[in-house]
């Protein structure tokens, strides 16, 4: 998956289960939201932090009609509804959420979680500078060759001698949502990379990447 889209630490539920955690979750409500619901906008009322329990949410910023993805939020992420950010389920989600007040008073009591939400702050911060720095200096066809090839380095499976298999459990427009870009555009560029051999489509939502350092060097390729 994109290295600057995504904001996963599913091991945060499963630490919650260790003795020294008990009672961590109380103070927490479970909240369900359907697909396309907004969980959380600028300027909205709510002051809260939240744990996906399950789904998938989108943290992005809109400016212009123009809507920029910062994070994709999945099972075991944290977040806030008091950013800029627009928070958005992508699909039937189940969040546990607390009152801020509720939450500083779980660190206080709970002070080994600290190095916890350091590294979660830390991986939302380096995302966040990724994207910016591919939105201003990379071109759609460079954001999406970048998506490729981090996937491969980091989710990549089922290696043969005619590729690497990446699942991004993404549709054409959830793609296009994290580049930048429409979704004929999107849908345009991977025909690109499928008619000069880069890519191939395996079916569902994955691809066979066949030529990577052909698609590495579309990173660095300056054509719009």
């Amino acid at each position: 998956m994109h290295r600057g889209a995504r904001l996963v630490n599913a091991h945060f539920l499963e630490m919650m289960k260790r003795k020294e955690f008990d009672g961590f979750l109380s103070g927490f409500h479970l909240h369900r939201f359907e697909k396309g619901s907004t969980v959380c906008e600028p300027g909205g009322a709510d002051d809260a932090v939240f744990i996906v329990v399950s789904g998938r949410l989108r943290a992005y910023l809109s400016c212009e009609g123009r809507e920029f993805t910062l994070a994709l939020l999945e099972q075991g992420a944290m977040f806030s509804t008091h950013t800029r950010a627009i928070v958005e389920a992508s699909s039937y989600a189940e969040l546990m959420v607390a009152d801020t007040a509720v939450f500083q008073e779980k660190l206080a009591r709970y002070p080994q979680f600290a190095g916890v939400m350091i590294g979660i702050l830390a991986e939302f911060l380096g995302s966040a500078f990724t994207i910016i720095e591919s939105l201003v200096f990379h071109d759609v066809r460079q954001r999406l060759a970048e998506l490729l090839v981090a996937a491969v380095e980091t989710d990549g499976a089922a290696r043969t001698s005619d590729g690497v298999t990446v699942s991004l459990g993404l549709n054409t427009e959830d793609l296009g949502q994290l580049i930048g870009a429409s979704r004929q555009t999107t849908s345009q560029l991977i025909n690109d990379f499928i008619r000069q051999g880069l890519i191939e489509k395996t079916g569902g939502r994955s691809f066979l990447v066949k030529d990577l350092p052909g698609l590495k060097a579309a990173c660095g390729d300056g054509e719009g």
